[in-house]
């Protein structure tokens, strides 16, 4: 009989113990990820959740509630905080997008999460109009990265070495989807003038400091006229007439 009870004994101590630890582990859990988000449950929602969020509140923040009036309290400012995890080299190159520059992470990314992807608020290209101006990218001939939201094909929406923030030099950007236009031989093909012309490694004639280029005669984005020809603007009646002045076009019969 004394055994039976020394028995029951341990088996109730034992399962004592385990209940206790049970509730501290779940007590520890509590504490450590889940008092921000029973508020905060938005922050979570997205598809696409920030791995910083999954790591913890105090990733970024300190003590929001420190004070009587709740603050952001980051542990420091954008971008410098956005640096801690992800490499300063990719938002320094020569030329950087405008948000970046100013360090506004957050007016293109939600720092929590999304139902896009890259957390973005918003899906391209509708993200890019909230400041560049639609109707640029609107006109009747559009460039079809363009018109399939692709922007990102052609920018690096961070920063880059090469101006207007593209990938590739414009020439040999352009040249990965238009494969053998870089000799020029289209440009010219049965107008009787020759058979190359340059389309690069000389000054353009109409942009001041700006080399001549696959844009000095077509628009990258879109253009109110065929092959999205540049002149819609300078040279209405001519393309060519943008940089040859002196030619003489013959009277239609």
């Amino acid at each position: 009989m004394m055994k039976k009870y020394i028995f029951l004994s341990i088996l109730v101590f034992l399962a004592q113990c385990i209940w206790s630890f049970a509730r501290l582990d779940s007590t520890l859990v509590f504490a450590e990820e889940l008092p921000c988000l029973r508020c905060h449950k938005s922050k979570k929602a997205g598809k696409v959740v920030h791995p910083a969020l999954e790591m913890g509140c105090a990733t970024c923040h300190l003590s929001p509630h420190e004070k009587e009036k709740p603050e952001l309290s980051l542990m420091s400012d954008p971008p410098g905080l956005c640096f801690n995890c992800h490499d300063q080299g990719g938002f320094m190159k020569k030329h950087q997008h405008t948000p970046v520059a100013m360090g506004m992470c957050t007016s293109c990314h939600n720092p929590h999460s999304s139902n896009n992807e890259k957390l973005l608020i918003a899906q391209i290209p509708d993200l890019c109009y909230t400041c560049h101006d639609k109707e640029i990218f609107s006109k009747k001939t559009v460039h079809p990265p363009v018109a399939s939201g692709q922007c990102t094909i052609c920018h690096n929406p961070h920063s880059s070495d090469n101006m207007f923030n593209l990938e590739n030099p414009i020439g040999d950007l352009c040249v990965t989807c238009h494969e053998g236009k870089s000799s020029g031989k289209h440009i010219i093909r049965g107008h009787g003038f020759g058979d190359i012309h340059p389309t690069k490694g000389i000054p353009d004639p109409v942009r001041d400091g700006r080399e001549l280029s696959c844009t000095s005669c077509h628009n990258p984005h879109s253009s109110s006229v065929r092959f999205l020809f540049a002149n819609d603007v300078l040279s209405p009646d001519n393309l060519c007439l943008m940089c040859h002045k002196k030619i003489t076009i013959k009277p239609k019969d």
